[in-house]
């Protein structure tokens, strides 16, 4: 059974036949562009407008879903756009599925960077400054690059979104310091795969207001390298993106 769905989509959803959890898992409507073991992420092309959907395996699958449920609803409260949410659910067996609207118009910013259709400037300083009202309140555990979403606005200034929050869960009043530098070394270390400078990097701290972390957002970044390299080679699979699968 689906356990919510945005009522702006169920009419929608049932004309093409999609009701119950097995039917987003079986459905030829539903493409997947990336397997792995734990996930399979898809696209859904509707009336209203393409949907992501993650089917979730068993076992796992049912916690998964629900994590990032209460992800997407810790951002909205704390003001961050991120994807809004479809529909969810889970089974006795341990599946999840989690259905997200498309945010029009956003692309990824690693991508765009690397692309040369955005410069680093332009993303700077508003990426520091969403991360910074991030962690007011919340970490995100996921905070690489690719997981923001900007568009321009009409007047040319960008505006940002947040996704993938599965993770996300409010900021611990103690060890936070932990939680800030493993979010920070995240971004860093998406930021030089999409081949930003450590010296812009640098001074997108002092920007999000912490320079008296540099030490530590680069040793955990170091770390996280070492890791991606590891993962790489065991799996890799993992670094497909959509816009590799579906551009």
């Amino acid at each position: 059974m689906v356990e919510f769905t945005d009522p702006a989509y169920a009419t929608t959803l049932a004309a093409m036949g999609l009701r119950e959890i097995d039917d987003f898992f079986t459905h030829d409507a539903v493409v997947a562009w990336r397997s792995i073991r734990e996930r399979e992420n898809c696209v859904l092309e509707t009336a209203l407008g393409k949907l992501h959907v993650k089917r979730m395996f068993k076992p796992g699958g049912a916690e998964a879903a629900n994590a990032e449920v209460t992800g997407i609803r810790h951002l909205h409260d704390a003001g961050i756009a991120t994807t809004p949410l479809v529909a969810h659910a889970s089974d006795e067996t341990g599946r999840g599925l989690i259905v997200t609207a498309d945010l029009e118009g956003f692309v990824q910013l690693d991508q765009r960077l690397i692309d040369g259709q955005l410069q680093w400037e332009q993303i700077a300083g508003p990426t520091a400054a969403l991360a910074a009202k991030l962690h007011q309140s919340l970490h995100h555990r996921d905070m690489y690059l690719c997981h923001f979403l900007g568009r321009l606005d009409e007047n040319g200034l960008i505006q940002l979104a947040l996704i993938d929050p599965a993770r996300v869960k409010p900021l611990p009043r103690w060890f936070a310091k932990r939680w800030l530098v493993k979010d920070l070394a995240q971004f860093r270390y998406g930021c030089l795969e999409a081949g930003i400078g450590e010296g812009a990097l640098d001074d997108w701290l002092r920007r999000y207001g912490r320079p008296d972390l540099l030490g530590a957002v680069k040793r955990k970044c170091d770390r996280i390298a070492k890791h991606d390299l590891n993962l790489r080679r065991k799996q890799p699979e993992r670094r497909v993106s959509i816009h590799d699968a579906t551009d």
